[in-house]
């Protein structure tokens, strides 16, 4: 650790609060540029025409997964996710890059004492109460792979983002209307069937000919910067099968709805009709995750504002679209909201803060560009 942290054999407990880890619900990472040679260029531009090198956004990349395990080091089944979902990695990877040259630029710093405050505190690295050096080293070792000045910098960098964080949000305040939002949200509960029509589905039903190749090439050359078109072709085919899938499951899933009005049948007799898979939840609420679907949220909410039995319009998710039919409800008891409301204030402010930051974020984003496929630095 630190070197006043290394020799130190305890540290008394510090009450801790975890820094929210903001992931952007919509950061769109640019196409790659080709390079001369056919391969990516390994350098990327972040706003302001800064440069970064691949080791850089690798750097960046493991950063990103140090966060995650700080954050969700008690929930190992969902940590165990997020770090194998690399597209979701790569976002919060150029999030950080974005914020570091953010907090580079307003002069944000974290001292040593901070880093040292921030990890000798950590519950993580507890026990008993108390840091434990050997635990916190066993840790960095077997389960991030790193050395502790490595771990202690990126520690800085996740105290520098939370600092931004709570500059951005310092004013924000919640009213008793949005209390009440919150706790619906977090404790309202209901269970749903639902079918998913996927565009990835449909693609391998889709021919591309080589004339749309040609006439995409010709009018997007600028993409590809001088590359022969034989080169990129098998990219320009899976461009244009995905642009004809959207317009295919966007029919289908109207088909669908429609069908279900016109001939009065609930999602079950339709999932059989055309053969798609059922899918029925267990009591969820708005917070909660469906793997299948990014849009969580989305969906829930859509749900309760349906009756039991109600089949929903097509709702667009990333792949596709979902059709859901509520079946069961179970709402929030009111008198059970007024003792708790006082405690629940602070959660309720932290979820308004991390909304208000992400969408921050999404607005500082568009003024950056990524010039490399980080699958490929």
């Amino acid at each position: 650790m630190l070197k006043f942290l290394r020799k130190k054999k305890t540290v008394k407990r510090i009450f801790w609060v975890a820094a929210l880890l903001i992931i952007p619900g919509f950061i769109t990472l640019q196409v790659g540029n080709l390079s001369k040679n056919g391969k990516l260029n390994n350098r990327v531009s972040v706003g302001d025409n800064i440069q970064i090198s691949s080791e850089d956004f690798a750097k960046s990349l493991k950063d990103a997964e140090v966060g995650l395990f700080l954050n969700y080091f008690n929930q190992p089944e969902v940590l165990d996710k997020l770090k194998t979902d690399r597209e979701l990695l790569s976002q919060i990877a150029y999030q950080n890059l974005i914020l570091k040259n953010i907090t580079k630029r307003e002069k944000i710093a974290v001292s040593d004492r901070e880093v040292i405050k921030f990890i000798s505190a950590h519950p993580l690295f507890n026990r008993n109460g108390e840091f434990d050096n050997k635990l916190y080293e066993h840790i960095l070792k077997y389960n991030l792979g790193l050395m502790p000045r490595y771990f202690e910098e990126s520690a800085r960098s996740f105290l520098a983002n939370s600092k931004l964080k709570e500059d951005i949000t310092k004013n924000v305040a919640v009213s008793e209307k949005e209390l009440l939002g919150f706790y619906k949200n977090e404790y309202e509960k209901i269970r749903f069937s639902y079918i998913l029509i996927d565009q990835n589905s449909l693609k391998d039903e889709i021919l591309v000919s080589e004339n749309e190749i040609n006439s995409f090439y010709d009018r997007n050359k600028i993409l590809f910067k001088g590359e022969e078109k034989e080169k990129v072709s098998s990219y320009i085919a899976n461009l244009i099968k995905n642009e004809k899938s959207i317009e295919l499951v966007d029919k289908k899933a109207a088909e669908l709805y429609n069908e279900s009005k016109v001939d009065d049948i609930n999602l079950e007799e339709l999932a059989k009709r055309h053969n798609l898979k059922l899918h029925n939840t267990e009591f969820i609420s708005r917070y909660d995750n469906i793997d299948e679907i990014v849009e969580t949220y989305k969906i829930v909410e859509m749900a309760f504002k349906l009756k039991p039995g109600q089949v929903s319009n097509p709702i667009e998710i990333k792949n596709g679209f979902a059709i859901i039919e509520p079946m069961e409800f179970k709402f929030i008891n009111e008198g059970e909201f007024e003792k708790e409301k006082e405690n629940y204030k602070n959660k309720a402010l932290s979820i308004k803060k991390m909304g208000i930051f992400d969408n921050w974020l999404k607005s500082i984003a568009i003024n950056y560009s990524f010039d490399a496929d980080p699958e490929k630095l």
